[in-house]
This record gives structure tokens, C-alpha cells and sequence, in this order.
């Protein structure tokens, strides 16, 4: 097992980092599900606010990432043995890992954590891949939901608009069809 690494990319701050993030992701999945009861519900002042509010977490989140990411280069660089002196070029191998800081799996960082480190990191982990995968189901049940809404609001429309009414018959006896028929359609297909 590695020593820790010496400068600000310490254990605890990358903790933190992970506790935050669970944290923002568990509000943005309390969202998700308020989404979800509002959309059921037809309430559309409900659902604009939760949008407005998981706008506003992911942002976080995004914020979150980044500073993760910001971690493991740190990370990485007092792996490699910190900046060289006098800003000489660093070797081609320590580059290549700083470049692909976001593509460093947890399980890496892991492996060289002290014990009681690597216990708390892994706990974290599987408690942020369970919430993902929640977060994964709820957005996958309200895309359903607002599909069907969205088939439902057409056919209505259709109805209404005699655009999908290919089944009456005009006055001449021939099939009327919507705007053959002369009649008008509420909605642009177009745009």
C-alpha cells in the first residue's frame, strides 16, 4: 500500500467531496420523485419548480465533479513525485495520467488509501452507485410518464382538430381528413 499523498488531495477532503456529492444526489433524487407525483397529478406549477430545483443540483453535482476531478489530479501528481523543480517537463507517463484525471477509477484511488480510508471511500461509493441507479429508475419512469402524456395531449389534439379523423365523412359523402376537409389545425407540425 502507497503512503498518502502529502498535499491537499487528502483522504479526508476527497471524503468530503464524496459525502457532498451523495448528499446533492440524493436531493436531486427526492426531486426526481417530486417530478414524478407532480406529473402524475397534472400539476404544472409542481413540476416547473422541481425541473427549476434539479436544474439547480445538477449544477452542483457538475460542480462537485469538477473539484473531484481537481483532487485526483492532485492526486496523481503527488504520485508522481509533485511538480519537478525549475518547471522542467514532466516525464511522458506523469503527463498522460494527469490528462486523463477523470477517466481514474475510484477502485485505483482505493488501493492506495490507508485501511480505515479505503473502508469509508468504498462505503460511499456503493451508497453514490446506489443512489445513481435510483436516480437512473425514477428519470426513466417520468420519461415514460411524459411520453404517454405527450401521445395522450396529440391524440386530443387530433381529436379535436379533426387532423387525425380519417374515419367521418364529409357532406359530399367522401371521407373528410382534417385540413382536406377545410378544416384547421390548432398546431404547427412544422416547427
Amino acid at each position: 500500500m502507497e503512503a498518502a499523498p502529502s498535499h491537499k488531495a487528502s483522504w479526508k477532503e476527497l471524503l468530503r467531496l464524496l459525502a457532498a456529492q451523495s448528499q446533492a444526489i440524493d436531493q436531486l433524487l427526492q426531486q426526481a420523485r417530486a417530478k414524478r407525483d407532480a406529473i402524475l397529478a397534472r400539476e404544472q406549477a409542481a413540476i416547473a419548480a422541481a425541473v427549476a430545483e434539479e436544474a439547480r443540483l445538477i449544477d452542483e453535482v457538475r460542480r462537485l465533479e469538477e473539484e473531484r476531478i481537481e483532487w485526483v489530479r492532485g492526486w496523481l501528481k503527488a504520485r508522481a513525485g509533485g511538480e519537478p523543480p525549475g518547471g522542467a517537463a514532466r516525464p511522458a507517463s506523469a503527463a498522460q495520467e494527469l490528462s486523463t484525471a477523470g477517466q481514474v477509477s475510484l477502485a485505483q484511488i482505493v488501493r492506495s488509501l490507508p485501511e480505515e480510508a479505503s473502508r469509508q471511500v468504498r462505503t460511499l461509493a456503493d451508497t453514490l452507485k446506489e443512489q445513481l441507479d435510483a436516480l437512473d429508475d425514477v428519470n426513466r419512469q417520468n420519461a415514460g410518464l411524459l411520453y404517454h402524456a405527450l401521445a395522450y395531449v396529440q391524440t386530443v389534439l387530433g381529436a379535436l382538430t379533426g387532423e387525425g379523423d380519417r374515419g367521418t365523412y364529409g357532406r359530399s359523402g367522401s371521407a373528410a381528413s382534417g385540413l382536406a376537409a377545410g378544416g384547421r389545425s390548432l398546431v404547427d407540425r412544422r416547427v
